[in-house]
């Protein structure tokens, strides 16, 4: 028996490992209770079904912005893969007036220049929802920042004291939702293949025509590698398998070969 499938590497991945709010604060900044933001301005908001639901207002409605609650500093060489998913009704465009400003940014302020706000590029986003990694330690470090922030410092190198969010800048009102925001730390690898491997459905399909091997099909698709090359070794022929599977996943970039 002949067989292939694809697979895809999904972590590490940009969006890094454990995030900070839910490691070092113990809560993760998952908007499912008002407790994930402090004071929140120009925007009119509730929470429900695990999303903060806002409207941006006055007095400056192309303003609104919250603060994200920490416990205690932001270690910016550690923690700085910025992550968020937000909903956002209405039209894209970029430009000053209503219906414009679809831009998102982080603004931060460090511990070394209190009262220095730096606020990140713009981050452009769209109608419906957005799914935004951003990668906060750039080199040079205020490469992260707008060049119209007075003085730049940047993220990388610094600790964090305060941490804010403006889900955009449109001169209209407009309506969002934000699902979650993470500032996490780089994914790491704690073994050889220590990789998420996400199987296709033909994989699974594959290894479970042969009978004999459903506990090999079910760690396939739920360990990777190094699960498979674990595969019990009560039976040779399975152990053989299991093995050239692992061999194909951390060498070859696909699983699939002949199997006897």
């Amino acid at each position: 028996m002949t067989w292939w499938a694809p697979w895809i590497v999904d972590s590490p991945s940009a969006e890094g490992g454990v995030d900070y709010a839910t490691l070092v604060r113990g809560d993760p900044w998952d908007m499912s209770q008002s407790s994930d933001i402090l004071a929140p301005e120009n925007m009119i908001y509730g929470f429900g079904s695990g999303v903060l639901n806002g409207l941006s207002a006055g007095p400056h409605i192309d303003d609104a912005h919250f603060t994200l609650p920490l416990n205690g500093q932001i270690d910016g060489n550690r923690f700085h893969r910025l992550t968020f998913n937000v909903y956002y009704d209405g039209p894209f465009g970029l430009g000053a007036g209503p219906g414009g400003g679809m831009v998102a940014r982080l603004i931060w302020e460090t511990v070394g220049s209190p009262g220095v706000w730096q606020n990140s590029d713009d981050i452009v986003v769209y109608p419906g929802w957005n799914k935004v990694s951003v990668d906060l330690a750039t080199n040079p470090s205020w490469a992260i920042t707008d060049p119209d922030t007075p003085i730049r410092i940047g993220w990388a190198g610094q600790q964090i004291r305060t941490v804010r969010f403006d889900p955009d800048e449109d001169s209209g009102q407009r309506r969002f939702l934000v699902d979650n925001i993470k500032i996490a730390e780089d994914a790491t690898l704690m073994t050889r293949v220590d990789v998420a491997i996400a199987l296709s459905v033909q994989c699974v399909q594959s290894v479970t025509y042969n009978a004999a091997l459903p506990e090999l099909a079910a760690k396939v698709c739920a360990h990777g590698a190094d699960a498979i090359a674990g595969v019990a070794d009560a039976d040779l022929s399975q152990r053989r398998i299991g093995r050239a599977l692992a061999h194909e996943v951390e060498h070859a970039g696909r699983v699939g070969g002949p199997v006897e």
